[in-house]
């Protein structure tokens, strides 16, 4: 018997920054029956039935817990991958990699699925190994992940982290790219 796959993606928003190459990041917010209650994340979601690709997936959910249009993006987020996450293996995340325009900074606020909103600089970010409380009381896990002062990064979002550091992604400047979509 096959196992049913849910399909859903993510976006990496990354910003020059005064002192390097950021990325957004979310705290999601406290929700029972939630397993990534109050984590650190990437903004993304499940796909909906009206999303044409996992391309549209990231944009829409992009929009809607940070506030970013797709035409606050340079060009056509590039996608760079799918992963699981450790605690869903049913679930398919595909990543996407976008540059915010200069100047569309003012256009990031938490939407309604999110705590608060924060950009960690990318560059030198240092893997550590921390013990966790894992979301509704399940326990207590020894993982690795990226300390950035009160913000520990791990799970799903340090492993695409990861991948987009060792490909160079937390140096490269952006690129024009084509006209975003819409």
């Amino acid at each position: 018997m096959t196992m049913a796959v849910l399909e859903a993606a993510v976006m990496v928003v990354l910003r020059d920054g005064a002192d390097g190459r950021e990325v957004l990041l979310i705290r999601r917010k406290e929700r029972a029956g939630d397993p990534w209650s109050g984590q650190i994340a990437l903004p993304g979601g499940r796909a909906d039935p009206a999303d044409l690709d996992r391309r549209a997936t990231a944009l829409r959910e992009t929009e809607e817990e940070v506030g970013i249009p797709p035409t606050a993006l340079v060009g056509v987020p590039e996608f760079v991958g799918t992963h699981r996450p450790g605690n869903r293996l049913d679930l398919e995340v595909s990543t996407f990699v976008a540059h915010l325009r200069p100047g569309a900074d003012s256009l990031v606020a938490a939407g309604p699925e999110v705590q608060s909103t924060l950009w960690v600089l990318f560059p030198g970010l240092t893997t550590v190994h921390e013990i966790v409380d894992l979301p509704g009381g399940r326990g207590r896990l020894g993982v690795d992940g990226y300390r950035r002062g009160e913000v520990f990064i791990w799970g799903l979002t340090y492993r695409i982290l990861s991948d987009l550091m060792a490909r160079g992604f937390a140096t490269q400047p952006a690129g024009p790219g084509p006209a975003p979509p819409g």
